[in-house]
């Protein structure tokens, strides 16, 4: 299999091919996202492709202009190309590619209803944001998604957060204390499907930690 990068027109050709309904129009959702945020001169779609030519899997994402992350945006598979684990190979190429390239971190936001997804491999969330997507900020493995567990493992949650926790934080600082009563229902089954890898307490535990350590220095 190989990864190729899809410019728009090439993108366009290659969803239209798509055979279920709900996948192309997600694919167009995704499209229409990236075309008010990106260049797609300087940033294109990733595709998983295999020997036969097909199509498998779809990454979105870019890198910024330092290096020091890279973002998730949105990763899709065509439902006859599912459960096969083409979009966990698709970004596990990406990962090795970039950290290849001394990226240092990445985050993503998922939605309550891709948690599911992303459970194919350990994450950490730090909270939910203001329109209800659980963040992920954390290093980028060196050795492709399976550094993922030894890494979390392995680092404690200071180590993760690499002196960015304010910067996290205020992106979930509010953690759904505005949500609707129907919108916290969501919230609480997702924090239970997370269980210990939903962190938010941990975080604002650090936050806490660190105000206490300025004001006896003071």
């Amino acid at each position: 299999m190989e990864v190729l990068n899809l410019n728009h027109a090439d993108y366009q050709q290659s969803v239209s091919r798509i055979g279920d309904e709900a996948t192309r129009n997600f694919a167009s959702q995704s499209e229409t996202w990236w075309n008010r945020h990106f260049s797609w001169k300087s940033h294109g779609c990733r595709v998983l492709v295999n020997s036969l030519g097909e199509h498998l899997s779809y990454l979105f994402y870019n890198v910024d202009r330092y290096r020091e992350y890279m973002t998730i945006h949105n990763v899709f598979t065509p439902e006859k190309y599912r459960r096969k684990g083409h979009a966990l190979h698709l970004l596990d190429r990406v990962f090795n590619y970039q950290a290849g390239r001394e990226v240092q971190r990445f985050h993503l936001s998922a939605t309550p209803e891709a948690l599911g997804f992303y459970a194919q491999f350990p994450l950490i969330y730090w909270g939910v944001d203001e329109i209800g997507n659980y963040h992920c900020d954390l290093p980028l493995p060196q050795n492709g998604i399976g550094g993922l567990s030894d890494m979390i493992d392995l680092q404690e949650n200071r180590e993760l957060l690499g002196n960015h926790e304010a910067e996290i934080f205020n992106k979930v600082s509010q953690n759904g204390n505005h949500f609707s009563p129907e919108s916290l229902h969501i919230m609480e089954e997702s924090n239970s499907f997370l269980g210990e890898s939903f962190r938010h307490q941990a975080l604002c535990d650090i936050l806490s930690q660190q105000k206490d350590n300025k004001i006896r220095k003071n």
